[in-house]
């Protein structure tokens, strides 16, 4: 049923990394076509091949509304959208694919390892008011533990350095909501893909390694970018906007 996988990328001038990362795509004959959007200019150059198209914003857009502009462009069945600090030592998307035979899974991702081989805590519950204050002082930050993964797919959100989606799911809730400029836009994809009746999972057999940015922790606009992010999550959840829908699409009252 699931063959071909199109690939989204967005960088911010990160064309080395990006360079490398496409040739690890290219060693993996599921990715049909990679759209790289370039958000500001970069002078590297891409010439692999046909399945490289390679898009220059007039003028930077946010994270969702990049990846919502590339799957303008997907005619596959999944929907592939990773960060430009990914590297793929081997080909993930065979455990992927088979992972989304199952029709309830709507998004998947494979553990997300650091350059170091450690594991980062890409799986996480739901946050809300109370777990986000009892993290703040050092508390449990809502990773869930690795065995327990199957336990919290229908209240837990995936990281958005690597999401894998099924495309039919990913339009029918509309894609990313492009009022989230940055951070806290996959958090409120999954809690809208569950709202609809999905899952998500991790797929704990196969990884990809992220060298993270961490750019929130050491400028003002990204950390400024984190915190309205943050309100306008928090403001969603508490209208309900993530409660599941009944059979009629009601809301039915939520078990968070």
């Amino acid at each position: 049923m699931f063959k071909k996988v199109f690939v989204s990328i967005v960088s911010h001038g990160h064309g080395r990394m990006v360079r490398d990362l496409i040739r690890d795509l290219h060693s993996c004959p599921e990715v049909s076509q990679i759209l790289l959007t370039n958000n500001i200019p970069d002078p590297v150059k891409y010439g692999f091949s046909e399945k490289v198209k390679v898009r220059i914003n007039g003028r930077p857009l946010g994270y969702g509304a990049n990846h919502n502009r590339a799957f303008r462009s997907c005619r596959t069945s999944l929907f592939c959208l990773m960060n430009p600090d990914v590297r793929i030592p081997q080909n993930p998307f065979p455990a992927l694919i088979r992972t989304m035979q199952d029709p309830g899974v709507a998004v998947c991702a494979p553990k997300i390892v650091t350059p170091t081989g450690q594991e980062e805590d890409s799986h996480r519950r739901f946050p809300g008011l109370g777990s986000l204050c009892t993290k703040a002082i050092g508390g449990n930050d809502g990773k869930i533990p690795p065995k327990q993964g199957r336990k919290w797919e229908r209240d837990s959100w995936l990281a958005g350095m690597f999401m894998f989606l099924r495309s039919e799911a990913f339009r029918k809730v509309g894609g990313f909501d492009e009022k989230f400029f940055l951070y806290y836009e996959d958090v409120d994809l999954c809690a809208r893909l569950i709202r609809q009746g999905g899952r998500v999972k991790k797929v704990a057999s196969v990884s990809v390694v992220h060298d993270a940015r961490r750019q929130s922790r050491r400028s003002i606009t990204f950390a400024s970018w984190h915190g309205c992010s943050l309100a306008r999550y928090l403001g969603k959840r508490w209208a309900g906007r993530y409660r599941p829908l009944s059979k009629k699409g009601a809301a039915t009252k939520s078990r968070r």
